[in-house]
């Protein structure tokens, strides 16, 4: 009887050996490990952002996110800091420094938005085609970065133009987010152009025109008499 139990109680050891060593993996699969790199949605930073296995404090903010389309790093020291707060012990920084995290962004081209208020001075103001209107904004026209959730295109929403000056004013609405759009106000000037050729050099009297002597630009058409060449393949031999 007691051979039995000594060998009943062997048994139960050598199955509570492998369970042992099973927990210990597992605690270790499931430590909290720190993340090289993040890619973010909106304006805060979650635990869950920058750890892996954060468990219920993932949802937790810690820090502002860059702004959108931008790149930023936070220093490991500060990540360990911000979640022993919320009882995250034991961070595993996989010898990283820092973490780079990104905010996600969607680009609306600045060729986009010109090509909205040529669009809207051709329906409203009789300037040709579109891509016939030479566009010139007051200040430097960049891609706008939005919320990735954001649908939709730029639209004008209101347009000015002085045909003597050539001036417009206008308000575009941007969308920006799921449900959200905001509105750019721009300024600047604007013409109807026509493709010229020009000639890149001065020429001797008498030389016959090359490919390599003449460019095709354009240029605004009220400035332009009739006696024009518009083709580049004309000009050549002439």
């Amino acid at each position: 009887m007691i051979r039995t139990l000594t060998l009943a109680g062997a048994a139960l050891i050598a199955l509570a050996v492998p369970a042992a060593g099973q927990t210990t993996a597992a605690l270790v699969q499931n430590r909290p490990v720190l993340k090289a790199e993040a890619v973010v949605t909106g304006d805060i930073v979650r635990i869950g952002d920058l750890v892996e296995h954060a468990g219920i404090v993932a949802n937790i903010p810690i820090f502002r996110a860059p702004d959108l389309g931008s790149t930023g790093t936070v220093p490991a020291n500060a990540v360990i800091e911000a979640v022993r707060a919320h009882a995250l012990i034991g961070l595993d920084t996989g010898g990283f420094s820092e973490v780079v995290v990104t905010r996600a962004s969607r680009t609306i081209p600045a060729k986009d938005i010109e090509d909205c208020v040529a669009d809207a001075l051709s329906r409203q103001f009789a300037l040709g085609a579109p891509k016939d209107i030479g566009v010139n904004f007051e200040r430097e026209l960049r891609a706008i970065q939005v919320e990735p959730s954001a649908k939709g295109e730029p639209r004008v929403t209101r347009i000015n133009y002085d045909a003597r000056s050539g001036r417009f004013d206008a308000t575009i609405e941007i969308p920006t987010g799921a449900s959200k759009r905001g509105n750019l106000r721009l300024s600047g000037r604007a013409a109807a152009t026509v493709e010229i050729v020009t000639l890149l050099r001065p020429l001797e009297r008498g030389a016959l025109l090359k490919s390599t002597d003449v460019v095709v630009e354009r240029r605004p058409r009220a400035e332009i008499g009739r006696d024009i060449v518009t083709d580049g393949e004309q000009a050549i031999g002439l």
